[in-house]
């Protein structure tokens, strides 16, 4: 078996944090993962394994399909399938109920990996929860009886502090500190994936923390769809918006 369903972001077996201001491009950088693992192709020239994806979606039908079209091909992709607001059981009222319910359309589907985006919504938190370690623990600890399935993986992006909040980010968000409730996060979760934009460009800071890739940065660029590692003085001034 393979240890990575998308080597250095999807480890098999495992709980991955994606962690980023909103709008920071998180949900499209997952779209192209998505991708390229559910059709077994590249993931910045890593190959990746053909999985099924199930997805737990916060947003609408009408925005999640505007999101798609960033990424031709995910939208109809037998692999890949959508769990919508509207389309959820009334049922759902709790995280517990939304687990439960995951847990039956993985057994359906025989998805491999699990995305919740993004977790505090769908986790439906209280009030001031997403900064409270013990509650962002005891939430995510709950996804535990899911891996009986076997080699699944489980992605929840998060929104964490904005810079301005954070003064030990120092102008950006690949401090550890910066993900509200990351000593939870760096206990809970295998795989935590720190995301940040620095300018106006389609440039893409990462860090990576926990026990399969630690200390790590990584920069990305969005590239006529594409995303692609290269020297950002390659590219200079052209990416500036």
């Amino acid at each position: 078996m393979e240890e990575w369903y998308c080597e250095g972001w999807i480890p098999v077996g495992a709980k991955t944090i994606l962690s980023a201001e909103p709008k920071c491009g998180k949900t499209i950088l997952l779209f192209h993962i998505l991708k390229a693992v559910t059709e077994g192709r590249k993931f910045l020239g890593k190959s990746c394994p053909p999985t099924r994806v199930l997805y737990f979606s916060e947003v609408s039908e009408f925005e999640l399909k505007r999101q798609l079209k960033e990424v031709p091909g995910l939208l109809g992709n037998k692999n890949f399938y959508v769990l919508l607001p509207e389309e959820a059981p009334q049922t759902l009222r709790t995280w517990e109920d939304t687990i439960e319910f995951a847990d039956k359309m993985l057994a359906v589907t025989k998805a491999k990996i699990l995305v919740i985006d993004t977790f505090g919504s769908l986790a439906k938190l209280p009030p001031g929860g997403e900064n409270d370690s013990a509650t962002i623990s005891n939430t995510i600890n709950k996804l535990n009886p899911l891996f009986k399935q076997r080699y699944l993986s489980v992605v929840l992006t998060h929104h964490n502090r904005k810079k301005s909040d954070s003064p030990e980010a120092k102008g950006s968000n690949l401090s550890i500190n910066a993900a509200r409730g990351s000593s939870a996060f760096v206990g809970s979760a295998g795989h935590l994936i720190l995301m940040d934009s620095p300018d106006r460009s389609t440039k893409r800071n990462f860090s990576f923390f926990g026990r399969y890739v630690n200390g790590i940065d990584r920069t990305l660029y969005l590239d006529n769809g594409t995303y692609r590692e290269i020297q950002y003085s390659n590219f200079g001034r052209d990416l500036k918006g």
